[in-house]
C-alpha cells in the first residue's frame, strides 16, 4: 500500500488540491531524454509499481515517457537493459526534467510528533515495510525514512517506524491529522515486548483478569499492558512462563511513557497457595460462570486470586486426577484466611432435548492427514493461532487443537498447527483427501542459507520484502522466507533486515551451487544419519516396539543408538522415512549402524496394531480411568501398543 492508496478520501483530497502538477495539469512533455534518467534503488520498486502499475513490457521506455515520472530503460538515453534493479527483469529509472519539482528529497522532511502516529496510520494505513520511503514518496504526503535524504532510521517516533512529512514547492502547510478518539487505546503495533518472569504472572492476572483463550494477543493489545504471545511480533508460543501454558509479555511503548512492567503485584494479588478445597460437582456451573470455560487453560491454583475458583495441576497440594467437573478438569476453591466462602450453587438448567443441534462441545475429533491441510485452509481460512479451536468450533468442520478436548498441542500435522476434523454424531464425515495435493502446501525440508548466498536468493526470487513467498506456500526447490511456519526460525536474520531465508528441499531437488555444508556434529549431537526404510523394523524393536512422540530425540539419546529427529542436531522434521517418524542412527565414536536384517516370511498380523480407534466422550473419562488403574497420565498405554478392546491414549500414532 502506498500513500496514494489511502483508506479515506481525506488525504487524497489534499494531494489533488495541493499538487496539481501530479495530475491532469501536468503537461505531457517528453523532452526526449530529459535532464537526466536516474535508476531507482530496489527498495523503491514496490512503491513505484503501486503508483504507475505493474511493470510489464508495456511500461513506457525512457525516451517516450513523460517528464517527472518513472520509465523502463532499454538502452535509450544512456540506460542499461541489463540493470535488473526491479523484480529481476526490469530496469526502472526516474526521468528528471527542468520542470520537475515532485521527486528526490523535496524541500524539507519533518518528523511528526508521536501523538500524531495513530491518526496518520488511520489515514494512510498501518505502517509497514510497504510504506514508501522519503525519496520515492509523493510530495505533500507522509513517508517512512531509512537514512535517505538525511533522515534517520532509528528515530522510532511511531513505534518501530520513522515517519516524516515531505514538503515540496506548492504544498500548503502540513495537514493536521484528525485527533485520535480519546477512548481508543493506542496499540502502536508490536511495541516493545518483554517476557514476564513467572513471579510476575499474578500481577498480570490482577490487571487483565484470568488468563484464557480470550486474553489479548500482543499484536492487538493496548500499549502499557499485558498480552499473550502466539508467534505474532516475534513472540515465542512455547514460552509457557505462566501457569496453564500461557506465553505472557508486557507491551511497552516508550513514546507513550511506559517502558517496563510493574515490578510488584497489587496488594490484592495472591502471594501464596492459601487453602484450596475441591468443589462438589454441583458447584461446577458456578465455577464455569466465574472463570470458564473450564479446560486446561483455566487459571491454576498458585496464580489464582484469593476467594476464587482455580484448576489444579499438582501445585499447592492439588491433584491432576480429580476430574470433578468433567473433561479432565480438577476444580478447587481458593481461600486465603480472608473469610471468603463458596458462592451459592447455580441451579441446574432444564435438560437439553436430545434433538437439539450440537453446539461447541468436544464432539469426536480425528486428526487429519497432512494431505488434507490445503483443503482445511480453503474451508476455515489460513491455518494459524487464530484458527477456531476444537472446543468452540461448530460440528462437521476443521478445527485447531491446543490441548482442549484431549487434543495434542504438539501434533504439528499442518506445519505448526494441530488440525482435527470435528464430528458430533450428526452424519458429518471428513471431506475426501484431494486426489493430487499441491506440493506447495507441504513444508519440505527447510535448509537455512548462509549470508553469502543471500545475493543468489535475491537474484532468484527478487528483492526481499513482505511479498517474499513464505516457506509453507512456496514451491519446492526454491528459496523462501520463514515467519515460524514449518518450524522455521523467525529470528534467524541470515539475510539482514529481519529476513529469515531458507532453501526448500523436496524429493527430486538439487541444492544450489556452493550451498553451506552441514555443520560438524557437536559433542551432544554426535553424527546423526538417516536410516533406510528397510531398517525401520530393527529401530522399532530396539526402541521398545514402536516409534512415538515419546521416543528420545537425537540430542537426548545416547551414542550408538536409534533416535527420532525433530529438527535438533541438523535433523529434518519431514523426513518420514519410517512412516510418519523421522528416524536416525546416532554415532559418536565411529560406531557402525547395525546391518539391515534379512527379510522374513510374512507372519500373521499382530494383535497390537492400530485397530479402529474412536475418541470417547467426556462422560466416559471416569470409566476409562477406572479401567486403566485409576487415572489417565503420561504412563497410560498409547493406541499403537495397547491391546484390542481397551481404552488407550492417543499421541498422534
Amino acid at each position: 500500500m502506498t500513500l496514494l492508496q489511502t483508506p479515506t478520501v481525506v488525504l487524497l483530497a489534499v494531494v489533488l488540491l495541493v499538487v496539481p502538477s501530479l495530475v491532469a495539469a501536468q503537461p505531457a512533455v517528453t523532452a526526449n531524454c530529459g535532464q537526466s534518467v536516474t535508476p531507482i534503488i530496489p527498495s523503491q520498486c514496490a512503491p513505484v509499481a503501486a503508483i504507475i502499475g505493474t511493470f510489464t513490457t508495456a511500461t513506457r521506455d525512457c525516451e517516450s515517457a513523460d517528464c517527472c515520472t518513472w520509465c523502463e530503460g532499454d538502452g535509450e538515453c544512456n540506460t542499461s537493459q541489463g540493470l535488473n534493479n526491479c523484480f529481476g527483469d526490469f530496469d526502472i529509472y526516474y526521468k528528471q526534467c527542468s520542470n520537475c519539482t515532485t521527486q528526490n528529497c523535496g524541500q524539507s522532511l519533518t518528523a511528526i510528533p508521536a501523538s500524531q502516529c495513530a491518526s496518520v496510520a488511520a489515514v494512510i494505513g498501518a505502517f509497514s515495510v510497504a510504506t514508501p520511503d522519503c525519496e520515492a514518496a509523493q510530495c505533500c504526503s507522509y513517508c517512512e525514512a531509512d537514512n535517505e535524504c538525511n533522515t534517520s532510521n532509528s528515530l522510532n517516533n511511531c513505534g518501530d517506524y520513522d515517519i516524516y512529512f515531505k514538503q515540496c514547492v506548492g504544498c500548503t502547510a502540513q495537514p493536521t491529522p484528525p485527533p485520535t478518539p480519546p477512548t481508543a487505546a493506542p496499540t502502536a503495533f508490536c511495541g516493545q515486548l518483554t517476557p514476564l518472569a513467572p513471579s510476575q504472572c499474578a500481577t498480570a492476572i490482577a490487571v487483565i483478569g484470568p488468563l484464557t483463550h480470550q486474553t489479548p494477543n500482543c499484536e492487538d493489545a493496548s500499549c502499557c499492558s499485558y498480552c499473550e504471545g502466539d508467534s505474532e511480533c516475534f513472540t515465542n508460543r512455547s514460552l509457557n512462563n505462566c501457569a496453564g501454558g500461557y506465553d505472557m509479555y508486557y507491551k511497552a511503548c516508550p513514546s507513550l511513557g511506559c517502558s517496563a512492567p510493574p515490578t510488584t503485584a497489587p496488594t490484592t494479588a495472591p502471594t501464596q497457595c492459601g487453602q484450596v478445597t475441591p468443589i462438589p460437582s454441583s458447584q461446577c456451573a458456578a465455577a464455569n460462570a466465574s472463570v470458564g470455560p473450564l479446560d486446561w487453560r483455566t487459571i491454576g491454583c498458585d496464580a489464582a486470586p484469593c476467594c476464587g475458583f482455580c484448576e489444579g495441576d499438582g501445585e499447592c497440594g492439588t491433584t491432576q486426577s480429580l476430574n470433578n467437573c468433567g473433561g479432565g478438569t480438577d476444580m478447587y476453591f481458593k481461600s486465603c484466611g480472608q473469610g471468603c466462602t463458596l458462592p451459592p450453587t447455580i441451579p441446574p438448567t432444564a435438560p437439553t432435548p436430545q434433538t437439539a443441534a450440537p453446539t461447541a462441545f468436544c464432539g469426536q475429533l480425528t486428526a487429519i492427514a497432512p494431505s488434507q491441510c490445503a483443503l482445511a485452509a480453503t474451508i476455515v481460512g489460513p491455518l494459524n493461532s487464530r484458527t477456531p479451536n476444537c472446543e468452540t468450533s461448530p460440528c462437521c468442520t476443521f478445527c485447531e487443537g491446543d490441548g482442549e478436548c484431549f487434543t495434542n498441542a504438539t501434533l504439528d500435522n499442518c506445519g505448526g498447527t494441530d488440525m482435527y476434523f470435528k464430528q458430533c454424531g450428526v452424519g458429518c464425515v471428513i471431506p475426501p483427501i484431494p486426489a493430487t495435493p499441491a506440493p506447495t502446501t507441504m513444508c519440505g525440508n527447510l535448509l537455512p542459507i548462509s549470508p553469502s548466498q543471500c545475493g543468489a536468493a535475491i537474484a532468484a526470487i527478487g528483492p526481499l520484502s513482505h511479498r517474499t513467498p513464505d516457506c509453507e506456500n512456496t514451491p519446492c526447490c526454491s528459496y523462501c522466507e520463514s515467519d515460524g511456519e514449518c518450524r522455521g526460525n523467525q529470528s534467524l536474520n541470515n539475510c539482514g533486515n529481519g529476513y529469515d531465508v531458507y532453501f526448500k528441499l523436496c524429493q527430486g531437488c538439487t541444492l544450489p551451487p556452493n550451498f553451506p555444508p552441514t555443520p560438524p556434529p557437536s559433542s551432544t549431537c554426535g553424527q546423526v544419519m538417516p536410516i533406510a526404510p528397510s531398517q525401520c523394523a530393527a529401530a522399532r524393536a530396539a526402541l521398545g516396539g514402536s516409534i512415538t512422540v515419546r521416543t528420545p530425540n537425537c540430542e537426548a539419546q545416547p551414542c550408538c543408538s536409534w533416535c527420532e529427529g525433530d529438527g535438533e542436531c541438523s535433523t529434518h522434521v519431514d523426513l518420514d522415512n519410517c512412516g510418519q517418524a523421522d528416524v536416525y542412527w546416532k554415532s559418536c565414536n565411529g560406531c557402525q549402524m547395525p546391518p539391515t536384517p534379512p527379510p522374513t516370511a510374512p507372519t500373521a498380523a499382530p494383535t497390537q496394531m492400530c485397530g479402529q480407534v474412536t475418541a470417547i466422550s467426556p462422560r466416559q473419562c471416569a470409566e476409562a480411568a477406572a479401567a486403566l488403574g485409576g487415572s489417565i497420565n503420561g504412563t497410560t498405554p498409547n493406541c499403537m501398543v495397547s491391546n484390542c478392546c481397551q481404552f488407550c491414549e492417543g499421541d498422534g500414532e
